[in-house]
């Protein structure tokens, strides 16, 4: 196996292997975003054989379509969007040209935005005026427990050049685990069960 970083404008064919693992990486456990529910909003496992939502059936009789969480085309639209920031890092995990894992991010500037887009007001008041938000780490079911995260984490460390990591996860998620196997801190609590974690480096 080799971590590499890539040119997302140069290699399509990577891009869409990566947004394959982020598909059925965060459409399992602990996330169990693989269907939502466009009325309740409550989501399910990819491997969910029942396409109805069994909350509004339940709760209103109503016969609700489950849609793709994660599609394709919202992986790759969130994925440019974040590669366009500033200082954007993207590397991979490969062996045998299958994508393993991945992890990407970017430069942050303290500031109500940056509040947005972490889902948590009042972070930027305690946050470092810069760092680099980790945006993503996945490694896919079958090679997760290998130490592939955390390898990969450890490279984005190195390629950026900031002084302060900042990640949002699940709590008591594996990304939260690594993290603090780093030296990592939760920092902060934000809805829907998640932290705000920062690794001083």
């Amino acid at each position: 196996m080799e971590i590499v970083k890539i040119n997302p404008y140069v290699d399509w064919s990577m891009v869409i292997k990566i947004a394959e693992v982020y598909q059925i990486t965060f459409g399992g456990y602990p996330w169990n975003e693989g269907w939502i529910c466009p009325i309740c909003k409550q989501t399910l496992e990819l491997k969910c054989e029942n396409k109805i939502c069994s909350h509004c059936m339940i709760k209103n009789g109503w016969d609700i379509p489950l849609l793709q969480h994660w599609s394709i085309d919202r992986i790759l639209t969130d994925f440019y969007s974040e590669m366009a920031r500033e200082n954007s890092i993207c590397l991979v995990a490969i062996e045998n040209q299958v994508i393993l894992g991945f992890a990407w991010g970017y430069t942050l500037t303290s500031s109500e935005k940056t509040d947005q887009l972490l889902k948590a007001s009042g972070f930027s008041k305690q946050a470092p005026e810069t760092f680099f938000y980790l945006d993503e780490v996945a490694v896919a079911p079958a090679y997760q427990s290998h130490g592939i995260g955390k390898k990969l984490v450890k490279e984005i460390i190195r390629h950026q050049a900031k002084r302060v990591l900042v990640l949002r996860t699940l709590r008591n998620s594996p990304m939260q685990n690594l993290t603090l196997s780093l030296g990592g801190e939760i920092v902060f609590d934000v809805p829907q069960d998640r932290v705000i974690m920062q690794l001083s480096l």
